[in-house]
C-alpha cells in the first residue's frame, strides 16, 4: 500500500517511500555536474526540492497540477481540494527556495518539447500510461548529456507502465545502465546519448513475452 511519507529530508507531504526520498536527498555521487534538470509529475514539491539541490541549468517541471482523488489519501495539508482543482499554488510555496525553477503546467499526452539545453537529470514521475511514456522518451533521451542520469519513479499498482518502461530501457541497454533501484524507483546512468531514430524503435509497442521476461532478469540480476 502507498503511504504518505514525511522524513527529515523532506518536509512536504510525498507520495515516496522512505528508500526512495533518502535516495534522492544523498545521491550526489551519481549526478553530473552540467545539464538541465527535467521533471515530469511533482505533485506538491517534494521530488523537486530534493533533486533541486543538485541543478547546474535550468530545472524544469512539468505537471498538470490537477488534483484527483486518490491524492486525499496521501495529504495531511489544510486546504480542501475537490478532483479537478489547481494545486500550483501550493506547489509554488512549497517551492519557493528553488532556483532555475521553470514550471510548466501541461498534459504529457501529446505535448511536444521545446528543448534548448541539454539534460542532466530526467526524473519520471507521471508515466501514468504507456503512451505518456511512447510521447516523452523519444523527445527526451536524445537530449541527455552522458554521464547523465535517468530516473523512474512511479506507482506499484501501474505494473503495465512500467514494464514497457524497462522493455524500452533493456532495449537501449547500450546507452543506458541501470546503477540503484530503491523500491520502484530505477536509476540509468547514460553511457552513451542515443539518437532519436534509435530511441524512437526502441519505443516500439511490438516486443514478445520472451523480451519482457529476459528484461526483467537482466535487471534483477545487474542491480
Amino acid at each position: 500500500m502507498l503511504q504518505w511519507t514525511k522524513t527529515q529530508e523532506s518536509e512536504i507531504d510525498c507520495m515516496l517511500s522512505t528508500n526512495q526520498v533518502h535516495f534522492l536527498a544523498h545521491m550526489d555521487e551519481y549526478v553530473p555536474n552540467c545539464g538541465d534538470v527535467v521533471e515530469l509529475g511533482c505533485w506538491l514539491g517534494a521530488s523537486t526540492v530534493l533533486i533541486n539541490r543538485y541543478n547546474c541549468g535550468i530545472h524544469r517541471v512539468y505537471d498538470m497540477f490537477k488534483w484527483r482523488s486518490y491524492m486525499d489519501g496521501m495529504y495531511r495539508g489544510s486546504h480542501v481540494y475537490m478532483p479537478g482543482d489547481s494545486f500550483l499554488e501550493e506547489f509554488q510555496r512549497n517551492t519557493v527556495g528553488c532556483k532555475n525553477l521553470s514550471v510548466n503546467t501541461v498534459e504529457l499526452l501529446h505535448y511536444q518539447f521545446k528543448l534548448t539545453d541539454q539534460i542532466g537529470v530526467l526524473f519520471f514521475d507521471a508515466l501514468k500510461s504507456v503512451h505518456i511514456t511512447c510521447n516523452c522518451l523519444p523527445q527526451l533521451l536524445p537530449w541527455m548529456v552522458e554521464g547523465g542520469l535517468v530516473i523512474d519513479q512511479d506507482f506499484m499498482w501501474q505494473p503495465i507502465t512500467h514494464i514497457y518502461m524497462h522493455l524500452f530501457m533493456y532495449r537501449l541497454r547500450e546507452y543506458f545502465q541501470p546503477i540503484i533501484q530503491a523500491d520502484v524507483l530505477v536509476a540509468w546512468k547514460v553511457i552513451k546519448v542515443p539518437s532519436l531514430s534509435v530511441v524512437t524503435e526502441a519505443c516500439s509497442l511490438d516486443g514478445s513475452l520472451a523480451e519482457i521476461i529476459q528484461c526483467l532478469s537482466l535487471r534483477k540480476n545487474e542491480l
